[in-house]
């Protein structure tokens, strides 16, 4: 028994309408015939001639189904078609203070390999740029992928991107990356396409589109790490500003007479809430060095002082939030970043900054929301920000610039 036309009903499918297949099983996963043709806006003949013709070359499979999942219906269940094998794939690394994390993914957006390491990031920049690669390499040896088809990678640093030059703003977290041009350095090292982008950007993206914000189109993250940073996704796209810096959200200034801050200025909010902070007011009351990880522990386990002390942080980062939706209004404002992850002690000092000095008219129908992927974002960021400008640079190279 078929699901339809055989291979000689009818005249070859074209190059057009293969392309238009193929794209929308890489852009949307697996799915049924009759949601393929929703999706191309082709006839089931067309449909079911190309899926023929792709299932006999083996460029795609079809699922079989579960006869038990039939249930009252008769006939065959339907199965779900899907690309054979990573045709195009995409990586995503995120550098973090102390960390390099890389995922592999092909252009379904199914996540095949993920790894990380532990180092000193803005210490050794020459290392931990090998590093990245050595990661690279071991990821498409995990996913038995050539190195031939990752079509992008993307890279999140902690620090001001440049759209222009594609350098960075060197602050206290990148200190020891003077003269270095990480997207040029780790191409050279991986024979690859690299796209530099700031992190807080990239987790802004991921929780827009794949996390606790998805639905939403104006969205607000905000990264509570070593630093303050903030990404912003505005009528669902990425908004980066006339040169790129969009978000830098920690060199607000919140007190005139306050600390001296790495950018120059005093009184940055940085210099007030960040993790370093935290960590200055909290390291006296212990005997071992204290570490964000650690300050996460102790407020979890309710420590009077490490609870106050991340309170008093997400009261004078909710002012600086408020002020920021007073001018964007968005419609969520996300909590990622480590210290988030401080159970509900961070957010709620937020939400309580928020509510007192924002509108009403703001705040009645924001949503104050902790990261759904937590300390994952950033890197799942980078793998959403290189499928989506791999996916349609193919549409466009395939004249299907009008499909998605």
């Amino acid at each position: 028994m078929t699901n339809g036309p055989s291979r000689a009903s009818g005249p070859a499918p074209s190059p057009s309408q293969r392309e238009h297949v193929l794209y929308a099983l890489s852009r949307y996963g697996a799915m049924s015939r009759a949601r393929l043709r929703e999706v191309t806006g082709r006839s089931r003949t067309s449909v079911w001639a190309v899926v023929s013709d792709l299932v006999a070359d083996g460029t795609v499979v079809e699922d079989v189904p579960d006869p038990d999942t039939r249930g009252s219906h008769s006939g065959r269940p339907p199965g779900l078609l899907r690309l054979a094998k990573t045709a195009d794939a995409v990586v995503g690394v995120d550098f973090g203070r102390t960390h390099i994390r890389a995922a592999l993914a092909d252009l379904s957006g199914r996540i095949l390999a993920e790894q990380q390491v532990l180092m000193q990031v803005d210490d050794f920049a020459a290392e931990s740029l090998s590093a990245a690669a050595k990661l690279v390499s071991e990821l498409t040896a995990e996913a038995g992928i050539d190195r031939e088809v990752v079509r992008q990678v993307v890279v999140g640093l902690p620090a001001p991107v440049n759209r222009a030059t594609g350098s960075i703003t060197l602050g206290r977290v990148l200190n020891n990356w003077a003269g270095v041009v990480p997207a040029t350095e780790l191409e050279e090292r991986i024979g690859m396409p690299v796209w530099l982008e700031n992190n807080a950007n990239l987790g802004a993206l991921a929780e827009a589109w794949e996390g606790v914000a998805s639905g939403i189109d104006d969205v607000l993250y905000v990264k509570v790490s070593s630093g303050i940073g903030a990404g912003l996704v505005l009528n669902g796209k990425l908004y980066k500003g006339a040169a790129g810096i969009a978000g830098e959200i920690g060199h607000v200034l919140v007190d005139e007479d306050g600390a001296l801050c790495w950018c120059g200025s005093r009184g940055c909010l940085d210099t007030l809430a960040s993790g370093r902070r935290i960590i200055e007011l909290l390291q006296p009351t212990r005997s071992e060095p204290l570490t964000l990880d650690g300050v996460v522990q102790l407020v979890r386990d309710g420590e009077p002082l490490a609870c106050r002390i991340v309170s008093d942080a997400g009261r004078t980062l909710g002012r600086a939030i408020a002020d920021l939706c007073a001018s964007l209004n968005p419609g969520a404002v996300v909590l990622g970043g480590l210290v988030s992850a401080a159970g509900d002690v961070l957010v709620d000092a937020v939400g309580e900054s928020v509510r007192r000095y924002a509108q009403p008219a703001i705040t009645d129908g924001l949503r104050l929301l902790r990261s759904s992927l937590g300390t994952r974002a950033e890197v799942v960021g980078a793998v959403t920000f290189a499928l989506d400008s791999t996916r349609r640079r193919l549409a466009d190279d395939r004249g299907l610039s009008g499909f998605d």
